[in-house]
């Protein structure tokens, strides 16, 4: 890996390229994106926006070749390189991933709140997701096909999922590229700085807050869909604090499994599970009570 990610590095078009392949490869798009954070963290998010363009135009005669229009493939791409691009400049300018990890959030709830702006748009966008994607699977279960009162309230869910969504791949897009970062140029860095992610006060509170009144109130879809992207945002603090205490405590990454296992059946309660972990690490400080990093040595005598 660590050749590849080189070659790509070694000049502004092999990082187009690389870039341009994998937004090509629609199930690639996130690596895209990991590449696309790499460039900006490297040299700078101008550089990054400039491979992020160049790909995206290179994108066109694919877009035209399944036939669709020729914007379809490149604004697809943008809507995650750009705000990748952002995160990477918040990154570069605070060296918090939580602050970037926030920004993500924030992305997720933009795209929350432009579903529900308008009187129906929410339910709309839910209904033809579901039918598109979901009935088809509906259609063939012995119970059938719920009634329409269920599937509207389950399309009223469906901009929280969308937003969920675009909020992990930005996250996961930047944690690859800080990730590959650290291969090329600074070996062992990614991971004590994953171990050190903490939101902060303010924003667990926050986030705690909006996941309290979606639980109190059952019947406002709009807070339920900002739950969603709160606890998408602070389960990866609580995945940090598993990840910190396996490593410190020198127990082995089998102890992971059952985390990550569990993660893709149990989406929601795994979720839920790691942002009450988050929750209670901001007030208990709990790496730092049970799994205290290690302390570096500066070469000076006691």
């Amino acid at each position: 890996m660590q050749a590849v990610l080189g070659w790509i590095m070694s000049s502004r078009w092999r990082a187009v390229i690389g870039v341009w392949l994998m937004g090509a490869i629609q199930w690639l798009s996130l690596l895209g994106g990991g590449l696309v954070a790499l460039v900006a963290l490297r040299q700078g998010p101008a550089e990054g926006a400039g491979v992020a363009f160049l790909a995206a135009l290179g994108l066109i005669p694919f877009a035209i070749m399944l036939g669709a229009p020729p914007w379809v493939l490149p604004v697809a791409a943008l809507s995650l390189w750009l705000p990748v691009l952002v995160m990477a400049w918040a990154l570069l300018r605070t060296a918090s991933l939580a602050r970037s990890f926030q920004l993500a959030a924030l992305f997720g709830a933009m795209v929350v709140l432009a579903l529900h702006s308008g009187d129906d748009t929410a339910r709309q966008v839910g209904r033809e997701m579901i039918d598109q994607w979901l009935m088809p699977f509906l259609e063939g279960r012995e119970q059938g096909v719920p009634d329409e009162a269920a599937l509207d309230r389950l399309a009223m869910l469906v901009p929280g999922m969308m937003a969920a969504a675009l909020t992990a791949a930005l996250i996961i897009s930047l944690i690859l590229g800080r990730w590959w970062q650290a291969i090329l140029y600074n070996p062992g860095g990614f991971r004590a700085e994953f171990h050190e992610l903490r939101h902060g006060q303010f924003a667990v509170l926050t986030g705690g807050v909006v996941f309290i009144l979606a639980a109190v109130t059952t019947t406002v879809p709009l807070l339920d869909n900002l739950a969603l992207v709160a606890i998408l945002v602070l389960m990866f603090q609580g995945l940090a604090v598993c990840h910190a205490f396996v490593h410190r405590r020198k127990l082995g990454g089998v102890w992971l499994v059952p985390v990550y296992g569990l993660l893709l059946p149990f989406t929601v309660p795994v979720m839920s599970v790691m942002a009450a972990l988050a929750i209670l690490d901001n007030v208990l400080d709990l790496r730092g009570r049970y799994a205290p990093a290690p302390q570096v040595s500066d070469g000076s005598d006691d």
